[in-house]
């Protein structure tokens, strides 16, 4: 697997970059300054784009954990945290 970053800075550019780049993963936050990444996700899906989507995000909130989790998002880890918690998610992906 070929790994490459890209810091997509609003959800605008996310989907985008996902159009023009077609990732296998995404690490999405919550909180963008355009749309939040629960939109992206929602969008990416029903643009019928199967990209893995990992939200990283400081968001508690059940619903939010919900919403993406039921939107699609293959997992969700909750800053801070440690990159070991990263790198089991990424290893579960």
């Amino acid at each position: 697997m070929k790994f490459q970053k890209h810091l997509i800075a609003t959800g605008f550019l996310a989907l985008a970059a996902a159009a023009a780049h077609r990732p296998q993963l995404i690490l999405l936050d919550v909180y963008l300054p355009d749309m939040t990444g629960l939109q992206v996700l929602h969008r990416l899906r029903a643009e019928g784009d199967p990209v893995g989507v990992i939200m990283i995000t400081a968001a508690r909130e059940l619903d939010t954990v919900r919403g993406a989790l039921d939107g699609g998002a293959a997992d969700y880890l909750i800053k801070p945290f440690e990159f070991d918690q990263l790198q089991a998610k990424l290893t579960a992906f």
